[in-house]
């Protein structure tokens, strides 16, 4: 049995994707939600928002004007926590490396559950908010990404919570 050859050495980061891959992926996903959507037709469907640590520096550490870093050190001395969220949440979309879901994830997941019907939870939502500003608490998360054993079980607490509130088995 031979290895097959892995298109880039192992350990190294992909490369970013360009507008026109980033677009194309997003295309993609929508796409696969709504043949989900439709092949489950008549079946009772809960999708989720995503949610992500965005405390944790972009990636990119270009520090010229329009680049990811700078917005997200301004959100680092920002006392409203609002305005804190949203420069947050604009430095993590403009990361080309993040490996946070973009914003249009969660808007596609909302288009696609009002498109078919479907029940939607805004996790990122209801999860605990960091003290100082409007989005999940770090405590809630291992790294960006992947939930820490404390983030697994408000997880699941909120899901069960959200399920019973809506009479969901």
């Amino acid at each position: 049995m031979t290895a097959s050859a892995s298109p880039q050495p192992p350990g190294r980061t992909p490369d970013a994707l360009d507008a026109t891959q980033r677009e194309q992926a997003l295309r993609h996903f929508e796409a696969n939600l709504d043949r989900i959507a439709w092949l489950l037709r008549g079946t009772p469907v809960v999708v989720s928002t995503v949610a992500s640590d965005l405390n944790i520096a972009p990636t990119e550490r270009c520090l010229a004007e329009g680049c990811p870093h700078p917005i997200w050190a301004r959100a680092q001395n920002e006392r409203d926590p609002l305005r804190r969220r949203e420069l947050l949440v604009e430095a993590k979309d403009l990361d080309p490396m993040s490996i946070r879901a973009p914003s249009e994830v969660n808007t596609i997941l909302r288009r696609v559950a009002d498109r078919h019907g479907l029940l939607l939870m805004d996790l990122e939502a209801e999860l605990p908010r960091a003290r100082d500003a409007d989005v999940p608490d770090s405590a809630l998360f291992r790294d960006t990404l992947h939930f820490s054993d404390q983030g697994m079980f408000e997880v699941a607490d909120t899901v069960a919570a959200w399920l019973r509130d809506r009479q969901l088995p």
